[in-house]
């Protein structure tokens, strides 16, 4: 069985997330080998890049109105 890298990412309204996926697969000796885990805060008129819709990604979609602010005391 092949090593896996896990490349977790969290992203909100982010325009950097593909070139930042493209950036690691360009870098990793073997491509094939990562898995992203990606939390990705859109907006509603977002749609999901068509590069995080293979087997290699696992998304949370969540709403960026749907996301909570955490207030420290």
């Amino acid at each position: 069985m092949p090593k896996l890298i896990f490349v977790k990412i969290a992203s909100y309204c982010d325009s950097e997330l593909v070139p930042t996926i493209m950036d690691c697969m360009d870098k990793a000796d073997r491509p094939e080998n990562l898995r992203f885990g990606i939390c990705w805060q859109h907006r509603e008129d977002e749609a999901l890049p068509d590069i995080c819709k293979g087997s290699q990604f696992r998304i949370v979609d969540v709403l960026w109105n749907e996301s909570k602010t955490i207030q420290s005391a």
